[in-house]
């Protein structure tokens, strides 16, 4: 129960979701599930690896590993000025 809902909660109170989509990642789809229904922005990295259909909603955004700093700033720099 304990570390079912940690991740729940920390989705919950995340500014943004870093998804590493990758094969054994169980929890991924509940963890994007969560995101996507509070509104959460979603850094999606490792696309190709598998398929979701929630992958193409506005608020999942298709990133490279290496961008992901970046990328998270940008999300920042968008909320707080735009």
């Amino acid at each position: 129960y304990q570390c079912a809902y940690n991740d729940w909660h920390g989705v919950r109170t995340a500014d943004v979701l870093v998804l590493l989509n990758h094969p054994a990642g169980f929890g991924s789809a509940a963890e994007l599930g969560i995101a996507v229904a509070l509104g959460i922005d979603v850094l999606l990295v490792g696309r190709g690896l598998r398929e979701n259909i929630f992958f193409n909603l506005r608020d999942v955004h298709e990133i490279d590993e290496e961008d992901v700093v970046y990328a998270v700033g940008l999300l920042e720099h968008q909320r707080n000025h735009g």
